[in-house]
């Protein structure tokens, strides 16, 4: 009798804790009846998207949507069968398979013409990078994608490797056999975590944001009405906490990168042991023959399956050898013979270093080649201390891009003219080594009315037209001597670098300035311009502050003109000065 008493008040239990849920979720009498008949909730989804939803090493199916799934279970009584198809090109067999619910799908995966739930899940795009790859130049790389999923814009199908799922396409990625990826933020955190994932770095991006929803395929009203109140029953605090829950499960891979963090230290000793053993052995080996140094056709083999370009040289006779691999390299005899001499000429000015300054050798393609230079010093039985061994390494390509880099911090972004700071140190570097006999001309120029364009047409009007300044500047009619730089805003400095005459100079600021409104005829620009011949031992403040002040006076006499400025600076009264109109 206890027994049946003590089962009367669980299922009692049960029921009013059934209906208080039924309550807080509002649920009609006709949603309630539809639960309590309702078949399990036919669902599917695709494997190898963890967090989202994937298959753990045991086959059960985990992540954050089954977790909401069975929330949602517990709130309304509904029952779910899930299931996971191996294949994203799969999912599309749910349609017609009598599936009631994709679950986990975001909105760029689901068809148009069904219902889709509120989301559940909202996360941004991230990019994915295999480390050997410069993120900055992904263009022609492979893209690893998924199949059925539609390409990003700007990715060809001949760039794009297909993958199975997310999980392959991350994998992928990371082993080189694609470059790059697009994927949400908690799929690639998961699988790097889960497989110690280290040859990926990721980049955010300002791309679409992820939505995770259920997709209802069959139409059921009553379906999504339920689904929707216990979606919309879920605070943000217990989605996150489901979020963290399920992101935090992850079965770590048993992986080389996993033994070494777990076991790198007993592998380092064993691996010290080792060397220490093959080195005792080379000691005893090489004690018991002649100097390997001493072996000339051993080293020439040596150097033919190297990568450096090496050579000997005799201090004693002053003397070089190169080994065959340099014909590679200088492929015409004079271009041999000519590389031969000039390393001996830098072997001969910095003996005795093991490391000599950048080499610079002319190539038989006609092209500069910067190489580094390293040798070492042999020691012979018979000839101590008059062999060298060294070898030559290509940076051209370092050198190349340090020139490039540095290029670039000198140059104003917007016209590619030379910056305000590059400007002013280029000028008083010339003004420090300028000689008496030489003419030197600086140019201060801004343009008319420049806030009105601003104004009236937007700033990337007024960009463009100090585009089109610089654009005017370098291809205009100068030495490359010359400094052209911006010096803020709208203003300009031309500095003219030993021409040949005044009236030179005033012809470049004319054509100049009729160079200038042609161009900017269809916005109507012009451009006022103060000018000076430099002095001798001038300062760049001085220099600057005179043609500066001419320049103030072409603005203040009706613009679109030019102004020689004199040796002191005036008053601003148009009686206190001459000016030159154009």
């Amino acid at each position: 009798m206890g027994k049946h008493k003590n089962l009367t008040v669980c299922v009692l239990l049960i029921l009013l804790l059934q209906q208080a849920l039924f309550a807080s979720l509002a649920l009609t009498e006709e949603e309630r009846s539809y639960i309590a008949s309702r078949a399990p909730v036919r669902s599917v989804s695709v494997d190898g998207s963890g967090p989202i939803q994937y298959a753990d090493s045991k086959g059960e199916i985990r992540g954050i949507s089954v977790r909401v799934l069975e929330e949602i279970e517990n709130r309304t009584g509904l029952t779910f069968d899930c299931m996971l198809y191996e294949k994203l090109g799969e999912v599309s067999l749910a349609y017609s398979d009598g599936t009631d619910i994709l679950f986990g799908i975001p909105d760029q995966y689901a068809q148009p013409g069904y219902t889709l739930s509120s989301p559940f899940l909202q996360t941004h795009t991230i990019l994915f990078v295999n480390k050997m790859v410069d993120s900055k130049h992904l263009e022609n790389k492979k893209f690893a994608a998924t199949l059925s999923s539609a390409l990003p814009k700007g990715i060809s199908e001949e760039q794009a490797i297909f993958y199975y799922s997310r999980e392959d396409a991350i994998k992928a990625v990371d082993k080189g056999e694609a470059d790059f990826g697009y994927g949400n933020a908690y799929s690639v955190a998961f699988y790097t975590l889960q497989y110690g994932l280290q040859n990926l770095y990721t980049i955010p991006q300002e791309k679409e944001e992820r939505s995770y929803r259920f997709l209802f395929i069959k139409d059921d009203p009553l379906l999504v009405s339920i689904m929707e109140k216990a979606l919309a029953s879920f605070t943000p605090q217990e989605l996150q906490s489901i979020t963290l829950e399920a992101t935090s499960q992850v079965e770590r891979a048993i992986t080389p990168s996993l033994i070494m963090n777990t076991y790198g230290f007993e592998i380092l000793l064993i691996t010290i042991l080792i060397i220490t053993i093959l080195l005792t052995f080379l000691i005893i080996i090489q004690n018991s023959r002649t100097t390997l140094h001493d072996d000339r056709q051993k080293f020439r083999i040596i150097a033919e399956v190297s990568n450096e370009y090496l050579f000997e040289y005799d201090s004693h006779h002053k003397t070089v050898v190169l080994y065959e691999k340099f014909k590679m390299l200088f492929t015409t005899p004079s271009s041999l013979l000519a590389a031969e001499k000039m390393l001996k000429s830098h072997l001969e000015a910095y003996s005795g270093q093991k490391e000599i300054p950048t080499l610079l050798l002319q190539m038989p393609s006609g092209r500069s080649g910067f190489f580094r230079v390293s040798v070492s010093k042999v020691t012979e039985k018979k000839r101590i201390g008059r062999t060298w061994i060294g070898k030559l390494q290509d940076i051209t390509e370092e050198v190349e891009r340090q020139d490039y880099l540095k290029k670039l911090a000198q140059t104003d972004g917007l016209t590619g003219v030379l910056n305000a700071a590059t400007t002013r140190h280029r000028i008083e570097q010339r003004l420090q080594h300028k000689k008496p006999a030489e003419d030197d001309f600086c140019i201060l120029f801004d343009l008319d009315e420049f806030k009105s364009i601003n104004d009236s047409n937007g700033h990337l009007a007024g960009d463009n037209v100090l585009k089109t300044i610089g654009s005017i500047l370098l291809q205009g009619y100068h030495s490359s001597n010359d400094i052209l730089g911006r010096i803020g805003g709208d203003e300009f400095c031309v500095y003219l670098v030993a021409i040949a005459s005044e009236e030179a100079a005033l012809s470049f600021c004319t054509a100049l300035m009729e160079s200038v409104r042609f161009k900017l005829r269809s916005v109507g620009v012009t451009i006022s311009i103060g000018a000076s011949k430099v002095e001798e031992n001038e300062t760049y403040e001085e220099l600057y502050a005179r043609v500066d002040h001419a320049l103030y006076k072409a603005k203040a006499r009706g613009k679109n003109r030019l102004e020689l400025a004199t040796l002191q600076i005036e008053a601003d009264s148009d009686d206190q000065a001459n000016g030159t109109s154009s």
